[in-house]
């Protein structure tokens, strides 16, 4: 039986903020890794979203409630910045959101934005990253491996590792290739197998590149 449900406890979320930081540590992965951080932002207050540009935000559909709402920068425990959005397109199938921002002219040095890949350069068994505000808490970024693909109610979604949790929902799947960040991929939904109430493992799915492309146009993949 599959539930779009998570169990979120308190050892998972220290270990992977553990993760994330032994990551971030790395100084060949940091120039990189900050720029997905810096473009990783809050939706309202229980989801994640990437900065594309200036103007454009995209996120997951489930994540929306209203038609407007407020994105913002967190560190810490601090808000930084809070900056108003108006949805202008979404797909529920696709679980896919796009978002349009103002970003006011001392705030853009400080979201500078991740493209989406023109293709996917990670095979399985490759090293991705994914942003997010777990628990809409604290920015954490977190290591894995992509996976291949799951076929999930008619949608071929992404599979990969690395720990996500309520929260995560809309954060950027990154890979990088060349030395750049990209995105491939949007945290979607969690699945849990196992029977009523007993999990037994957990899955967790990702919004595939081609259907980002497909959703955001050809005016969007530089």
């Amino acid at each position: 039986m599959i539930k779009d449900f998570y169990y979120l406890g308190l050892g998972v979320i220290v270990g992977a903020m553990m993760l994330g930081a032994y990551v971030y540590s790395n100084p060949s992965n940091r120039d990189s890794l900050q720029t997905v951080l810096e473009s990783t932002l809050k939706v309202d207050e229980g989801c994640s979203s990437v900065a594309l540009s200036e103007k454009y935000v995209l996120t997951a559909d489930h994540c929306m409630r209203d038609t407007k709402g407020i994105l913002s920068r967190v560190e810490g425990v601090n808000t930084v910045m809070s900056l108003p959005y108006k949805v202008v397109k979404r797909d529920a199938k696709k679980d896919l959101a796009l978002l349009e921002v103002s970003i006011p002219d001392n705030f853009k040095t400080l979201i500078p934005g991740v493209s989406v890949a023109k293709t996917r350069c990670v095979q399985d068994g490759d090293g991705v990253y994914l942003a997010g505000y777990p628990a809409g808490v604290t920015l954490l970024l977190t290591q894995g491996i992509f996976n291949g693909f799951q076929e999930v109610q008619g949608q071929t979604l992404y599979k990969a590792t690395p720990p996500a949790f309520p929260g995560n929902s809309g954060g950027p799947l990154t890979q990088t290739c060349n030395g750049f960040p990209e995105v491939i991929g949007i945290t979607s939904k969690g699945y849990r197998y196992g029977v009523t109430q007993i999990p037994v493992t957990h899955m967790h799915v990702f919004v595939s590149l081609e259907d980002i492309h497909e959703f955001l146009g050809k005016g969007f993949i530089q």
